[in-house]
């Protein structure tokens, strides 16, 4: 499984888009998907998934959500992807599976380049993380961490640009980065 979570919403099966519908059951694989592999408290779930205020029955509805979202995609990922544990639950995913986390791998490999100077070789790494991720600064999300992690990257987008002296065409496009966010 896959998720995209830089833009459109996606889970992902191969080549297949996953059937997951309802805000809540989006909201709790997304939140989940954005720690992959570590355990997110229910507390953590119900204050980011319901909002400032859950009500009483929130930690039944937690529950509710959890054992729909593996009625949907368990014929499609087996019953081991999403685990629950004391006292949270854990999407059992390699963070590379999530488009945020690899956009921030390839974007941090791309920033330690640019360090060493080499401004050409980091604005390719930079286009070839945008393309890779499918992370076209779409909108779609409203996550902070994730249009931080675009705005910053379409910052050292462009002054890698200028410093190779191909900042003339630079403007358009980050205005429509910035516009997208």
């Amino acid at each position: 499984m896959r998720v995209k979570v830089l833009g459109p919403w996606e889970p992902t099966a191969g080549s297949e888009a996953l059937p997951l519908t309802g805000s809540r059951r989006v909201s709790l694989l997304a939140r989940l998907a954005l720690s992959a592999g570590q355990v997110v408290t229910a507390r953590q779930l119900l204050e980011d998934v319901w909002g400032d205020g859950p009500t009483a029955t929130a930690p039944e509805q937690l529950h509710i959500v959890v054992s729909k979202i593996r009625e949907h995609l368990t014929p499609y990922v087996g019953d081991d992807f999403l685990v629950t544990t004391p006292g949270g639950h854990r999407l059992d995913l390699p963070r590379d599976h999530v488009d945020a986390h690899e956009f921030s791998h390839l974007f941090r490999a791309a920033r330690a380049v640019r360090r060493q100077g080499e401004l050409a070789a980091a604005d390719r790494m930079f286009r070839g993380a945008t393309g890779r991720t499918g992370s076209r600064f779409r909108g779609g999300s409203s996550h902070h961490r994730r249009d931080e992690t675009l705005l910053v990257g379409a910052d050292f987008h462009g002054d890698g640009r200028f410093g190779v002296g191909r900042g003339d065409g630079h403007q358009p496009e980050t205005c429509r980065h910035a516009g997208a966010l």
